[in-house]
């Protein structure tokens, strides 16, 4: 690899990106936002479901170029489209690989190795090449074949058998926390092979299944079975070792702050701070046994104390005295915040067709990089002549050739 640009760490990376959706297509912008070179590979045979499927377009108005998702999915890279069942694509991509460094996909098990594009074969154009497949079960075992989406793998990997109220049924964690999971150790991974060829000179095959990474964050889990024959048991907001542990409710509508209490000293201070001192050395609450066997009557102590205030004050006032909450956040207020703010985590990028806007940048800040590479995301087949024409070196006539015949589409 050689060095770059100050915020461009990854610059003399290239990288084919075949990613679908949400976890592949987030680690290349993890990657091209530190300076690699991400080609976003897509086709208008069938559009990715992040430009055509999800959300709506910007200002209400649809179109490929407006998604909000796949634009602040797809950010720091170049895009070209290829219709790779076309033999003529396929060459064009062999031809991408053979100057690239890296190649990342998670379509379904086997697809890529149909069309001739799999690793064995990637490795013949490249022997040095880095291929990184993601899936959600993995590309051997019993269930290889396996499809779907986070809430059911997250189910297969076991998250929703601890999570959920007490007595009740299983529940999956909101939104896709799974894909982004997985994408930043998809981001770790391609680093780490990239570091191992530059001390061997060897490319390899990395893969990522969802299902497996979901399932290594569960370590509690799996030691207390292991170790104590004990099934976890869901819980709901509560914690085995501390009391309150718990969501509380706030002044005003479906206001909450969160209280983590780790200690008799802690609830001590916290029961000067509520005004009821007593509590303290009140039996039921006098130590952390009787409060977790009291937890009920806890909670609603708790909570009439809480539901005057607002959700910051309650927080404010126990974070002064060293004792653990916060504000339930929504996305409005998260994007209103000005600690969230300060810290850059909100950044601005100029697109061509929707002009200035909001995107989610890398969740992590380097003292001697100011501001990540970051540039918009492309529009559809912006860089074909770019990546065909220029990268690749095919004449004008070619291009229009493979225009023509729908192999670049």
């Amino acid at each position: 690899m050689r060095g770059g640009a100050r915020n461009r760490p990854l610059e003399g990376v290239r990288i084919l990106d075949f990613g679908w959706i949400l976890s592949v297509p987030y680690a290349g912008g993890w990657l091209g936002s530190l300076g690699a070179e991400v080609i976003r590979v897509e086709s208008n045979t069938r559009l990715e479901l992040g430009r055509s499927g999800l959300g709506s377009g910007a200002d209400g108005v649809a179109g490929p170029n407006r998604s909000a998702v796949w634009n602040c999915l797809s950010h720091s890279k170049r895009g070209v489209t290829l219709n790779i069942r076309d033999p003529k694509a396929q060459e064009l991509v062999r031809e991408i690989v053979a100057v690239s460094d890296v190649v990342m996909e998670n379509f379904s098990t086997g697809v890529l190795d149909r069309l001739g594009l799999g690793y064995e074969d990637l490795r013949k154009v490249k022997p040095d090449i880095i291929v990184l497949s993601g899936s959600s079960m993995g590309t051997f075992g019993p269930d290889r074949e396996a499809t779907g989406f986070g809430p059911n793998v997250c189910s297969y990997a076991g998250q929703p058998s601890v999570t959920g109220y007490e007595g009740g049924r299983p529940q999956n964690l909101g939104g896709n926390w799974p894909d982004y999971l997985v994408g930043t150790m998809m981001v770790h991974s391609v680093l780490s092979a990239l570091w191992h060829r530059r001390k061997t000179g060897e490319g390899q095959r990395i893969e990522a299944a969802m299902a497996e990474v979901v399932s290594s964050m569960l370590p509690e889990a799996f030691l207390d079975y292991t170790m104590n024959g004990r099934v976890a048991e869901r819980i709901g907001n509560r914690d085995p070792d501390m009391a309150p542990h718990n969501v509380y409710r706030c002044a005003g509508e479906d206001q909450w702050v969160a209280i983590a209490v780790r200690s008799d000293e802690e609830w001590a201070k916290m029961c000067g701070i509520m005004g009821r001192e007593e509590l303290a050395s009140d039996p039921r609450f006098s130590d952390v046994q009787a409060r977790k066997r009291n937890e009920d009557e806890l909670d609603e102590v708790v909570s009439e104390w809480t539901k005057g205030r607002s959700p910051m004050e309650v927080t404010q006032v126990l974070q002064g005295e060293g004792i653990a909450a916060g504000p339930i956040m929504d996305a409005v207020a998260l994007l209103d915040d000005p600690h969230f703010r300060e810290r850059g985590i909100i950044v601005e990028m100029e697109h061509t067709e929707v002009g200035t806007r909001e995107v989610a940048g890398l969740p992590i800040r380097f003292s001697d990089i100011e501001r990540p590479a970051y540039y918009s995301a492309p529009l559809l087949g912006e860089h074909n002549d770019a990546v065909v024409g220029g990268l690749l070196g095919h004449g004008d006539a070619d291009v229009e050739s493979l225009k023509e015949s729908k192999a670049i589409h």
